[in-house]
């Protein structure tokens, strides 16, 4: 986990900064609330088939997450510039 934080701060300082903070924000977030579940389930010393399908829906709903933030900014983009290519016009 070290290592992983490490290098995405190397990098994020190597390219001048976050391009897409609020990815990179969602993307830590997410990772946090993994490693806690993950830590709160080692910790209780048992994992139980309830437990491992709450792990499964934790990781389904950021991927729900994750697809909704593309299409939102997708439908954002088309609003704002158009269509993503241009119509021809006869003269």
């Amino acid at each position: 986990m070290f290592v992983g934080c490490v290098v995405a701060g190397a990098v994020v300082l190597a390219s001048g900064g976050a391009k897409a903070r609020g990815a990179l924000l969602r993307e830590a977030a997410g990772y946090l609330i993994a490693v806690a579940a993950a830590a709160a389930v080692l910790a209780s010393g048992s994992a139980t088939p309830a437990r491992a399908g709450a792990l499964l829906a934790l990781y389904a709903a950021f991927v729900l997450v994750v697809l909704s933030a593309d299409m939102w900014r997708i439908a954002r983009e088309r609003l704002r510039c158009g269509p993503p290519y241009p119509t021809l016009r006869r003269r």
